[in-house]
């Protein structure tokens, strides 16, 4: 009997990459210009506010040095994976989209490499709105329709260097089309298609939502914003409790909901 990463590869595989209805190539949205990104809150080389763009070249730098550590992502010739790291909030409206956001756009600063942010939180996407993304089909719609493939739903956003894959129309059962093996082999072939890519998941709060959970199982990291005043250290441990010890890579903290 074939094992089940074979079934992956033969029988889904090719519906992934091979199937494309209309190619996003064509989609090409303006470059935003400082003052767009300034009032959007997203770093920029060259921006006023140092401190900002400063602090997350240091979390970059932290996740490199994390990341190139992990015994998953080492170099092993053609088997070489692009790292995969979960952006999540202990609460709602916590800044774990933006935080997302502003984490790949410090990764595509670099001219060498490329990022990807996936909205996986279903229940509240905000991605395509802060970005000003105009889609035709989304992540639930490619786990719901064989036809797409994955050049149908991964959109250039208006920051060099940085895609976008949006949460699509398609927002019930959430949970079950996460643990749907389409799911499972899409971040397959994310990972090996570009290896200097950098992919990044915005996930849903850890207390409110079951999905997290699942989504945490197609991480190499996971990464927790943490707004200022919101929770006890207390209940703190007991939150982060709920994720795999070898997966959580640390805490960043929010002074301001985003």
């Amino acid at each position: 009997m074939a094992s089940r990463s074979n079934l992956i590869g033969s029988k889904y595989k090719k519906k992934i990459i091979g199937k494309t209805l209309v190619s996003n190539r064509m989609y090409q949205p303006s470059i935003l210009t400082e003052e767009q990104l300034s009032h959007k809150k997203f770093i920029f080389e060259g921006m006023r506010q140092s401190n900002a763009i400063e602090a997350y070249r240091s979390i970059r730098t932290q996740l490199l040095e994390i990341t190139s550590k992990l015994p998953q992502l080492m170099d092993q010739g053609d088997e070489k994976r692009s790292p995969v790291i979960m952006v999540t909030s202990v609460v709602a409206n916590g800044g774990a989209t933006q935080t997302a956001i502003n984490l790949a756009a410090s990764y595509a600063l670099d001219r060498n490499k490329t990022a990807l942010l996936v909205d996986c939180n279903f229940k509240s996407p905000s991605i395509h709105t802060r970005l000003d993304i105009n889609y035709e089909f989304g992540l639930s719609d490619f786990l719901n329709k064989d036809v797409l493939g994955v050049d149908n739903i991964v959109y250039p956003t208006g920051i060099p260097r940085l895609r976008v894959i949006p949460s699509g129309r398609f927002s019930h059962a959430a949970s079950e089309l996460f643990t749907t093996m389409r799911m499972e082999a899409l971040f397959k072939v994310l990972r090996k298609r570009y290896s200097n890519r950098y992919i990044f998941v915005d996930a849903p709060p850890i207390q409110s939502c079951a999905d997290t959970q699942i989504l945490e199982n197609f991480c190499d990291g996971v990464v927790v914003v943490l707004p200022s005043g919101t929770v006890a250290d207390v209940q703190l441990k007991r939150i982060l409790s709920g994720l795999k010890r070898e997966k959580f890579l640390g805490v960043i903290f929010n002074n301001k909901y985003s």
